[in-house]
């Protein structure tokens, strides 16, 4: 989805670490034939996945009913710039942004690495918040 929304960026670096912690040759041999046999079909099948109408969803693509430019890097760091601290705090912004927050935080951890455990503790709490208000309600 990135890279069919987004162009090149970090998610390249992750796509290359998971492929060298988890190399073909070590897949079992029928999955491995597989997998190579799909690599080349990667782009297609996120195009299709993403942008092709499909009846489940009422005639609409994927892209059409979940947005990917509202959890774009850039669009992810504009809404935290605007909302500050409280979009970790707030209830309402932790309840209504909760996947988008899910996005910023990893999208922080992955490229920001000085501040990863910081970012890891600050998602650590917003979902305990998230959490106990599902508890509650």
């Amino acid at each position: 989805m990135c890279r069919q929304f987004y162009g090149a960026g970090p998610w390249d670096d992750l796509a290359l670490a998971w492929t060298a912690q988890h190399p073909l040759e070590s897949a079992p041999r029928a999955t491995e034939s597989l997998l190579r046999a799909s690599l080349s079909l990667h782009p297609a099948i996120a195009n299709v996945t993403l942008r092709r109408p499909m009846r489940a969803f009422g005639g609409r693509a994927l892209s059409a009913l979940i947005d990917p430019a509202r959890v774009s890097p850039d669009t992810l760091e504009g809404m935290e710039r605007r909302l500050g601290g409280a979009l970790y705090t707030s209830m309402h912004w932790v309840w209504t942004e909760a996947l988008r927050l899910l996005a910023l935080t990893g999208w922080r951890a992955a490229t920001m690495r000085k501040h990863t455990e910081s970012t890891l503790v600050q998602q650590e709490q917003w979902m305990l918040r998230l959490g106990g208000a599902l508890q509650a309600a």
